[in-house]
């Protein structure tokens, strides 16, 4: 093949965040588009990753080029299965045929692509409830809330943002609602990569309220056999996309799942639960104020999930000096 058809700069600038980014999902969307770019050429990933990673006569004194991991990849493949690389080629090209499919359905769903690239309501809440956050550079680019940015931890996400983001709109109180809106951002991301592969992240107001509805989702103390379900859900989805789930966070999947088995063992019959104890209501209520993102939650929506009253629920919240959107 001709590597001079290769639109190198393209395929660099997919292959860069490819190796950067810390999301299996995100790395294998940007494998895909390099793929396709690869295929146009007629070339397979691995050939053109060998064409951008062969330096160009380098000075003496210049840097070491990117080592490239899957360099002789196609040809080891095409050695012991003959037939490989022209296989790779075609299901490249089928996966770009089946995009550019799906990318004219969402437009014919939208009306234009400028509609789906719109920001939606739900959006619009969380960028006016951080703009006094954000940091935009000269392109008019959010590059950071309080100094959280596109490559910063979740567990870095900074209080003011935790803040910002839950207050924008009402959090989900349990945990089918809060899967059913993580589920809404997943597909919205997904819609505009489709259209625009240089996608990668949402915008960071969205980013860090993903961060907290991810939170809640293992959090959030079952109310029914359906939230124990979604919360099987987002685990197994999570274990399904060969994603690394680091041993903290199985052991708070782990810790809620045994929550969840003593909820359901506690009389969840037909749908519904038996009737807490006045110590279990306490339990309940103490467990909300001192978990960062549920003492986020009013007293009201506190109430109604235990099943006491809104002043009990500020009693405790004063006994435990934890104010309404603070984070102890």
């Amino acid at each position: 093949m001709e590597p001079e058809k290769l639109d190198t700069k393209k395929f660099a600038k997919i292959y860069s965040p490819m190796n950067s980014t810390t999301y299996d999902g995100e790395r294998e969307a940007a494998r895909d588009r390099a793929e396709a770019v690869a295929c146009a050429a007629g070339m397979t990933f691995e050939e053109a990753v060998d064409v951008i990673s062969a330096p160009a006569s380098p000075p003496s004194d210049a840097a070491p080029t990117m080592h490239n991991p899957f360099a002789g990849f196609a040809d080891y493949m095409e050695k012991h299965e003959p037939g490989y690389k022209a296989r790779a080629a075609e299901e490249a090209r089928q996966r770009e045929e089946a995009r550019l499919k799906e990318q004219a359905d969402i437009i014919e769903r939208y009306g234009s692509e400028d509609a789906v690239m719109a920001p939606c309501e739900r959006e619009a809440l969380l960028e006016k409830a951080c703009a006094h956050l954000a940091e935009v550079d000269e392109d008019g680019y959010v590059s950071n809330l309080d100094g959280w940015g596109p490559v910063s931890k979740n567990a870095d996400l900074p209080d003011s943002v935790r803040r910002a983001v839950s207050q924008a709109y009402p959090l989900p109180t349990t945990i089918v609602d809060a899967l059913k809106e993580w589920r809404y951002w997943n597909h919205r991301w997904h819609e505009r990569h489709t259209l625009d592969e240089y996608i990668d992240f949402h915008p960071l107001p969205v980013s860090a309220r993903f961060v907290v509805l991810e939170e809640l989702l293992v959090s959030l103390p079952a109310q029914s056999l359906e939230d124990v379900l979604a919360r099987l859900d987002k685990y197994e989805e999570l274990c399904n996309q060969g994603m690394y789930v680091e041993y903290e966070d199985q052991d708070k999947f782990i810790k809620q799942f045994r929550n969840d088995v003593n909820f359901l063992s506690n009389g969840v019959q037909v749908g519904r639960q038996a009737p807490f104890t006045n110590a279990k209501k306490r339990d309940a209520v103490l467990e909300y104020l001192k978990c960062p993102e549920r003492s986020l939650l009013s007293d009201r929506e506190i109430a109604r999930i235990v099943g006491v009253s809104p002043q009990t629920v500020n009693n405790w919240r004063k006994r435990l000096n934890v104010q309404f959107g603070h984070r102890q």
